[in-house]
């Protein structure tokens, strides 16, 4: 089944969230394993996102994701110039997806509203990637 990475990341975090209702501890395993899956093997990571980027397992929604990353960024003269932390949160609207970013922590001397632009652009990319869930069906048999 093809389905957008928001999409699996969404309907993984319901059912993820039904099964800490209901104390289904096997099925909420595997529904973690997919989530650690898809922050490892989709979500951005590495080109400044460095320290990779993590979904907020206890917001989640037919209509809203969050996600925290960090970011590495660099100056003019191509030094480190330090880290900003990010909230992204993920709406789904009518025509798609709206992509929203707050600021935290920053230690950096960057233009934040630039680079959250830029954000806005990575996330809704990965996000709106359509791909295979077949990887999902077999993830718990080897692990």
């Amino acid at each position: 089944m093809k389905r957008t990475i928001a999409g699996w990341i969404s309907a993984t975090l319901r059912a993820h969230s039904n099964c800490v209702k209901n104390g289904n501890a096997e099925w909420q395993g595997r529904h973690e394993e997919r989530l650690a899956l898809i922050e490892r093997e989709y979500l951005p990571r590495g080109s400044g996102f460095d320290a990779g980027t993590t979904i907020d397992r206890s917001v989640g929604s037919d209509r809203t994701i969050r996600l925290r990353t960090k970011f590495h960024h660099m100056c003019d003269d191509g030094y480190y110039d330090g880290w900003s932390e990010h909230t992204i949160t993920v709406f789904a609207t009518f025509d798609g997806l709206e992509v929203r970013i707050r600021d935290s922590a920053i230690k950096t001397t960057i233009d934040l509203e630039s680079f959250n632009d830029y954000a806005a652009d990575v996330f809704l990319d990965v996000l709106e990637t359509e791909i295979d869930g077949a990887e999902f069906e077999t993830q718990g048999s080897n692990q």
